[in-house]
């Protein structure tokens, strides 16, 4: 998987396991379900350059992206991630990293 965003892009392999719903006349495409990526990098941020070794799960649905574990090499020292993204007209983020 490729994900290319203003300022910065994402690759690495994606498995997703759950149920997608397409839009009914128009909207969006909806997934429920398991999502676990590996051998991940995430490059473009100026701040802490490449962040390596990305590797995780979280569970999905249209309302949240509950990340149960992401670890990754960041500024050369182990990262560990957890914790969720709240979508809707005010997304809202709560997460906690921890790094050497």
């Amino acid at each position: 998987m490729i994900w290319k965003a203003t300022g910065w892009s994402l690759s690495g392999d994606l498995a997703m396991e759950g149920m997608v719903t397409p839009p009914s006349t128009s909207g969006r495409w909806v997934f429920h379900g398991d999502a676990a990526l590996s051998h991940a990098t995430l490059d473009g941020l100026s701040v802490v350059g490449p962040i390596t070794d990305i590797e995780g799960r979280s569970r999905v649905t249209p309302e949240l992206i509950d990340i149960q574990q992401l670890t990754a090499i960041g500024l050369g020292s182990p990262w560990m991630l957890e914790g969720h993204v709240a979508m809707g007209s005010i997304p809202s983020v709560d997460v906690k990293l921890i790094s050497r």
